[in-house]
């Protein structure tokens, strides 16, 4: 696996991992990377971002154990579908009187039975031409940009 650092901004920095990890695997990675970055900057906040199979309960722990902020891809399923199913029908009813396409979001709690607590879920509902798309993340984020100083955007 590589690491690469690559300068995004004058106060972001991102790092990228290549290669396919196990759940364990890309726990132990985040908590290197994590004890390398606060060696140097003790205060700066860090942010994981992953796929959804990434996402695993032990993975959510650790960013939690770690205080590491955390935006994971998270797999739709038949209870998720149930929070958003009424903000799917009225984006596609405003969709289909305006005819421009439309994004909306909606933060819930929510737990899945491996998950050790509840945690954020936002979803982002989308109509436009080609269909209706809906995707899911579960963070630790609040509210719009609560991390404060230089962030390291890690992508497992």
């Amino acid at each position: 696996m590589r690491i690469m650092m690559n300068t995004v901004s004058s106060r972001s920095w991102s790092l990228t991992a290549m290669g396919v990890l196990s759940a364990q695997c890309c726990a132990r990675r985040a908590a290197h990377i994590r004890r390398l970055i606060r060696r140097d900057w003790p205060a700066t906040a860090i942010l994981l971002r992953a796929d959804s199979h990434d996402g695993t309960s032990e993975v959510l722990d650790l960013c939690d154990s770690l205080r590491l902020h955390h935006v994971f891809g998270l797999s739709k399923n038949v209870r998720l579908r149930e929070h958003v199913k009424t903000l799917e029908a009225s984006t596609a009813d405003r969709y289909a009187r305006k005819g421009q396409k439309l994004r909306r979001f909606k933060s819930l709690s929510y737990a899945a039975r491996s998950w050790s607590t509840d945690r954020r879920v936002i979803a982002r509902v989308e109509v436009g031409p080609m269909g209706r798309d809906t995707r899911f993340i579960v963070t630790n984020l609040m509210g719009r940009n609560r991390c404060s100083g230089p962030t390291f955007p890690v992508s497992v």
